[in-house]
């Protein structure tokens, strides 16, 4: 009888245990199916949040396109390649066979993630971030064509290292080589970084939504070595032309970068600091364009017409010294910017030395801008330089009338120069160029306002004002400087009125710089030998 009552206690235990095991199995198998869920739902999220980056990239490269129509971009075949993403994003989500792995969700920058990616043959999308830090890591990332989040590299200090991404066309996010800087501190040094990068390639890199570039340079520093000092390591840079939605700055680029290529820019531009020999840019610039202490770069040219915020071309060229301290100027040569027409707001141009046989042409098909002031300063050449002569402006004030055009040429110091011969009337101007040899400008303008100085004194060979009238008002205050041997032939037409008695404003005259008591004296005397 015990043994009959055992075995029934050993029949239900075991029934008993049983059920717990089926339960733990029925519960461990809901833990896998939630898990798939989640697993299913997070695929499908970040799926989703792909065909909306696709579609707002395509949104963003067709409002490039209208703003750079006739540039040399192809925007065409950046929507094609990605209307075929979004195709292969569709296909995807619908279990198409084949597919299956040519999308890797997340990040790549830790090793265990480029070890997933290299685990899933066949990715070519990536919808995260990458982080390149190694060589081999670049060479994992062969294939991929598409990141949908930024691109960084950091970090690659084993020497002579490349990075070559051969097949990569869009970066949804920023790309970003080398360490930050602070933009607004133009002297500060970025952090050291990437210190055995000697190249990085992308050929066929064609949009990206930002891009900043800098190249470490051993021991801080700007601008160009001289002797004894070491240049970054950087010295291969292929961008594929690409386009920037948003801002792009670059830094640092050493000689032996032969030419930095962009297509448009979206917001703004600044590339300081380097010596690239060429920099071409084939699309428009939204916003602000800086160029600002490039030593050696020789060219500033590309397809580019129109720039829709300020421009700054300041404090490039250099004298450079070879290793007996013997001087050579360098610096841009040939037409600056040529095809560019519009300009969005201000115009500096400033501090920038040329090569001492280098004629130089600046912005010369600008007709027109929307800001109020433009500045020529410091300016130094041996040659013949031009700049602006085809801007026009007419006014006093800008169409809203909520600033007074001004013109500010301080103290060039260049031999023969030719500048803004198109404005035909200013609120103020005030031009230094008694530095100069010979000088041909504002032959077209009639009339300034109140405060217009026109320094000329020592000028050898003078050709100015040949249209000129007088001020706004009777009472506008104007200054011009001249030396007592000075040919004033050019602008006869006005000294004849004011000879007369006759002009629109009584200026003041300033014969090596004492004050002219008679007006009247003056320029009877300046124009009598005058044809």
């Amino acid at each position: 009888m015990k043994r009959k009552i055992f075995s029934m206690m050993l029949v239900a235990g075991m029934v008993a245990f049983g059920s717990c095991v089926g339960d733990d199995i029925d519960s461990l198998q809901d833990q896998i199916n939630e898990l798939e869920q989640e697993v299913s739902d997070l695929q499908a999220a970040q799926q989703a949040a792909l065909e909306a980056q696709v579609a707002t990239l395509m949104a963003q490269i067709e409002a490039l396109q209208l703003e750079n129509e006739g540039q040399n971009a192809d925007y065409d075949a950046m929507l094609a390649d990605l209307a075929a993403l979004e195709l292969l994003i569709e296909q995807n989500a619908d279990g198409i066979e084949g597919n299956e792995n040519r999308i890797f969700f997340g990040d790549v920058k830790l090793p265990s993630q480029f070890d997933d990616l290299v685990a899933q043959e066949g990715a070519t999308i990536i919808t995260g971030s990458v982080k390149i830090s190694t060589a081999e890591q670049a060479a994992f990332l062969a294939e991929v064509t598409y990141i949908g989040g930024d691109l960084i590299v950091t970090e690659v200090d084993a020497a002579d290292s490349q990075v070559n991404l051969p097949a990569l066309k869009t970066i949804g996010g920023q790309l970003l080589i080398g360490a930050d800087w602070d933009v607004n501190n133009i002297y500060a040094d970025p952090a050291e970084d990437n210190k055995g990068l000697v190249g990085f390639t992308a050929p066929s890199l064609s949009f990206v939504s930002e891009l900043r570039v800098n190249n470490f340079k051993p021991g801080g520093g700007m601008g160009t070595p001289q002797p004894g000092e070491t240049d970054g390591p950087l010295a291969a840079l292929d961008l594929g032309g690409t386009s920037v939605v948003g801002n792009a700055r670059l830094r640092n680029l050493r000689e032996d970068i032969s030419s930095l290529v962009l297509g448009a820019v979206g917001g703004n531009l600044r590339i300081s600091d380097s010596n690239c020999g060429v920099v071409e840019l084939n699309g428009n610039i939204g916003g602000d364009f800086t160029f600002f202490r490039n030593s050696l770069v020789a060219m500033l040219s590309g397809t580019i017409e129109s720039i829709g915020g300020n421009v700054e071309i300041s404090s490039n060229g250099a004298s450079l010294f070879d290793a007996n301290w013997n001087q050579t100027n360098h610096g841009l040569t040939g037409d600056i910017l040529a095809d560019v027409s519009y300009i969005g707001g201000n115009i500096l141009i400033k501090r920038n030395k040329y090569p001492d046989d280098a004629n130089i042409n600046v912005l010369k098909s600008v007709t027109s801008m929307g800001g109020h002031n433009v500045r020529i300063e410091t300016e130094y050449s041996a040659a013949s330089n031009k700049y602006l002569n085809n801007l026009v402006i007419d006014g006093f004030y800008t169409p809203d009338y909520t600033n007074m055009y001004t013109i500010d040429i301080v103290e060039l110091r260049l031999t023969d120069v030719e500048l803004l011969n198109a404005v035909t009337s200013c609120y103020n101007v005030k031009i230094d160029a008694k530095t100069c040899t010979a000088i041909n400008a504002f032959s077209a303008l009639t009339k300034v306002g109140s405060g217009s100085v026109f320094n000329f004194e020592g000028v050898t060979n003078l050709n100015v004002l040949g249209a000129f009238i007088g001020g706004q008002y009777a009472s506008s205050a104007i200054e011009f400087y001249t030396s007592a041997d000075q040919d004033l032939c050019s602008m006869s037409s006005w000294l004849t009125e004011v000879a007369a008695a006759n002009a629109a404003c009584n200026p003041t005259f300033y014969v090596d710089g004492v004050a002219e008591t008679d007006n009247v004296a003056f320029a009877t005397a300046a124009t009598v030998n005058c044809q």
